[in-house]
């Protein structure tokens, strides 16, 4: 039986970024560098990121350490919206916390669905 990818990225047919995260530790947030910074040299003018934590217990301190350098250290275009799906068990709070601690280059919301988070990143 084989392990569960730490996180699932795929890009949706009407070009929204999609990371499902199914843990927030040092494996993860390592992945996650490389799979961003892959692509840091072809961003578009218009980006829509939606981050699923919904699946995934809280982050690691050094996984919210990386989210943090990396986004800051990203290059972000000028039309640029980034939702997060939370849980219950992964709540909207440590979003909050983690943007607290960059500086803001997008438009950015929690919700509860996947659903939900496309519609506003489709608008």
């Amino acid at each position: 039986m084989s392990e569960k990818q730490p996180i699932q990225f795929y890009m949706r047919d009407d070009g929204i970024m999609v990371f499902e995260f199914h843990a927030m530790d040092r494996k993860s947030a390592d992945l996650f560098v490389k799979i961003v910074m892959g692509g840091a040299d072809n961003v578009p003018d218009k980006l829509r990121l939606l981050y699923d934590f919904s699946q995934s217990p809280p982050p690691t301190p050094y996984f919210t350490k990386i989210q943090g350098k990396l986004y800051n250290d990203f290059p972000h275009p000028p039309d640029e919206k980034s939702a997060y799906v939370t849980s219950p068990i992964n709540n909207s709070v440590w979003v909050r916390i983690l943007r607290s601690q960059i500086r803001a280059k997008d438009t950015m919301r929690t919700f509860e669905t996947q659903e939900d988070a496309i519609a506003w990143l489709l608008e």
